[in-house]
């Protein structure tokens, strides 16, 4: 294991386990809990929770590149996002690691899940509020920002929950445009 990604994942450890307040996952039928995060391509540009929600359903999945079963999840949602998207479907990918850029989407190609969106959260505070203790951890968030479901860990069958859940939405009628 080299020293950088020993570092990142004493740094994670510190994060997710040194919470003195941690959250549990957020219950379906509660609010999502709201973050503003920065793009993993522009740190510049943030992202706000209520943007992200606003008109779409939102798989938040919680990942890290130390991670195995999120880098078979992650080909899966890069699979099911286009199918749905006339749905309103989109996933929005909180990364926890604070390694750069250039591992992460190294990391991603691998997975084959270039092309999603990546926040960051190299704070941990948005993990935080979602409970997040084991990952990958998800989080189905409706357009008007209530939690539909939420899990955590690699699981298969919630995938497959999730991809007949997208198949009873309706198709919009905006369906081209994607959400912020």
């Amino acid at each position: 294991m080299t020293r950088a990604r020993l570092g990142t994942l004493l740094v994670l450890a510190l994060v997710l386990v040194g919470r003195p307040t941690q959250a549990a996952l957020p219950a379906p039928g509660a609010k999502a809990p709201a973050f503003a995060l920065a793009t993993l391509d522009d740190p510049a540009r943030i992202v706000a929770s209520r943007d992200l929600f606003r008109n779409a359903t939102t798989l938040v999945s919680f990942f890290a590149t130390w991670c195995e079963p999120c880098k078979k999840e992650l080909g899966e949602l890069k699979r099911l996002e286009p199918h749905y998207r006339a749905q309103g479907f989109q996933v929005a990918l909180i990364c926890l690691d604070i390694m750069g850029a250039r591992n992460v989407k190294s990391y991603l190609e691998e997975a084959g899940a270039l092309g999603l969106r990546v926040l960051t959260d190299r704070s941990g505070e948005a993990s935080n509020r979602y409970g997040v203790v084991h990952l990958p951890t998800n989080v189905l968030v409706g357009a008007d920002g209530t939690v539909i479901s939420s899990w955590d860990t690699y699981r298969p069958d919630r995938l497959r929950e999730l991809e007949v859940y997208l198949g009873r939405l309706p198709v919009r009628a905006s369906a081209g445009t994607a959400p912020p």
